[in-house]
């Protein structure tokens, strides 16, 4: 995908980024915790020694400027995962609030986050926006797997905050207490409609778990069933195949019937899917490449490796990765 740009007051390109990203499909407001410019919060993500950015930083005059650009992974969020996805901006608070620690942003910044926000939907295909917010709850560790693993409707972007990755107040007591507001106004903006969204699973696998006795394929070497469970993990197989994750969510019945119909037998590399932490299909043949001779090597043979490991592979300690 080829990504745009705002139109910004300023540019101030910061060292601090990560080239490339994985998608846009989250914007993360943060705030300066102080008065900056957006000069002068230039100066700071220039140096080197903070290791730290944004993509858009706003000043209480309403000002926009841009230090990384939106093709470019900013280092903002204290999570690689979020800002690999996410287009992230830091809003100055107005004087007032950081001395009484409310951290109020002025009328301006606030009207220019609005459109801000709105831009950068439209420019990347985005009809409204929604909070996730009463979702994401627990520990850090908690906040970070719902905020990062959440997959919202089409044409629906996620707003994130900095505390669901980090202990820590950002992005202050006003835009928190003005989330909901936030949200809307986006959407006005736009000329969308506020999504309601649904409620993440709360039974969803850690997706390093192996999970027997629940995930049965029938065999195709004889009439049995296998437990698949040593090379699947549904959890696992949606985090790491987007297409899936979109299509399915982290519905465990769809995500398995596509692994048994179509993911044994296919991949990136014309072999079966991964779908789990412990089993690659195409590290497993060429490590024991003598099991060729047994299973073949067209690719409706391919299940049969999966299922060698099931029942054998696994118990015998090969390696599969």
């Amino acid at each position: 995908m080829a990504y745009t740009n705002a139109n910004v007051d300023y540019v101030c390109l910061s060292p601090n980024y990560s080239k490339g990203r994985k998608c846009i499909n989250r914007i993360t407001i943060h705030h300066m915790a102080g008065n900056l410019s957006v000069e002068r919060c230039g100066q700071v993500f220039a140096n080197k020694r903070r290791q730290a950015s944004s993509n858009y930083g706003i000043g209480t005059d309403g000002r926009k400027a841009m230090y990384v650009e939106e093709k470019n992974r900013a280092w903002t969020s204290s999570n690689g995962d979020n800002d690999r996805m996410a287009v992230t901006i830091e809003v100055a608070n107005t004087t007032k609030g950081v001395s009484n620690k409310t951290w109020d942003i002025s009328d301006k910044a606030y009207n220019s986050l609005i459109s801000l926000c709105a831009d950068i939907c439209r420019r990347n295909g985005f009809t409204s926006v929604m909070s996730i917010d009463y979702l994401v709850k627990g520990t850090i560790a908690q906040k970070t797997k719902i905020a990062n693993n959440y997959v919202a409707p089409k044409g629906v972007l996620v707003l994130t905050q900095h505390n669901y990755f980090n202990a820590t107040a950002c992005p202050g007591t006003y835009i928190r207490n003005n989330w909901n507001r936030i949200v809307n106004d986006i959407n006005k903006a736009i000329g969308g409609v506020t999504p309601t969204p649904q409620p993440i699973p709360s039974d969803i696998p850690d997706e390093n778990t192996i999970i027997l006795g629940k995930y049965f394929c029938k065999s195709v070497m004889d009439n049995s069933k296998v437990d698949m469970g040593y090379v699947f993990n549904p959890t696992w197989y949606a985090n790491h195949w987007s297409d899936l994750k979109n299509a399915f969510g982290y519905d465990d019945k769809k995500l398995f019937d596509h692994f048994c119909i179509h993911g044994m037998y296919e991949g990136k590399e014309k072999e079966g899917r991964q779908a789990n932490a412990i089993f690659n299909p195409v590290a497993y043949r060429k490590n024991y490449p003598a099991l060729e001779k047994d299973f073949g090597t067209r690719v409706e043979d391919d299940p049969k490796y999966y299922e060698h490991y099931c029942r054998f592979g696994y118990n015998e300690g090969r390696k599969a990765t």
